[in-house]
């Protein structure tokens, strides 16, 4: 039996090996394919710009005259766990510039930013149903496994009658003090 050197990874420009009894390519070795992937993650550094982004919190982008949702809003606002969620409404300078930034200035949609990418139409509810976590991930793990154009289907549905949805032409979000300052525009 041979034994098979891979690199792993490297450490002040020498390479750190470990030994296998198979080869790299092999699936059918003892050592699980997660561990491999594991080691060689851990020296690699990450650019400065991505950490930043990592570091920024989540932002809706959602529509200020629209009822149905400032009621999304609110409900979000109840059922968050972490309370750093960034609001910004679709209208406003900072809505205008973040959809001009994504490119997404004809888009009417909901926006869910996070590490520097931009979630439109239903992907952008399931981020904003996973962000809640518990039961509302669950169904957000469902929801994916549903195809994205029957998805989208759904979403442009429902935001076609949206204003037809709700009660009053529009619900005002009146958030606490401590609510107040995750609200940009």
């Amino acid at each position: 039996m041979s034994l098979w050197f891979i690199n792993i990874a490297m450490d002040n420009g020498k390479p750190i090996t470990a030994e296998y009894d198979f080869p790299p390519y092999s699936l059918c070795g003892s050592v699980p394919l997660w561990l491999i992937h594991n080691r060689t993650q851990r020296n690699v550094a990450k650019p400065p710009d991505e950490s930043i982004a990592a570091a920024i919190p989540p932002v809706l982008v959602y529509d200020g005259s629209c009822g149905f949702c400032g009621r999304s809003v609110q409900f979000i606002l109840r059922h968050e766990r972490h309370h750093d969620l960034l609001f910004v409404t679709r209208d406003s300078p900072l809505g205008q510039d973040l959809r001009r930034h994504f490119h997404l200035e004809g888009v009417e949609s909901m926006l869910w930013i996070a590490r520097d990418q931009a979630s439109i139409e239903s992907n952008a509810v399931l981020r904003a149903a996973r962000y809640l976590g518990g039961i509302f991930s669950a169904l957000a793990a469902l929801g994916s496994l549903v195809p994205s154009p029957v998805r989208n289907w759904a979403y442009r549905l429902i935001a076609r009658h949206r204003r037809r949805l709700t009660s009053r032409a529009t619900s005002c979000v009146v958030p606490t003090a401590e609510q107040r300052e995750r609200f940009l525009a």
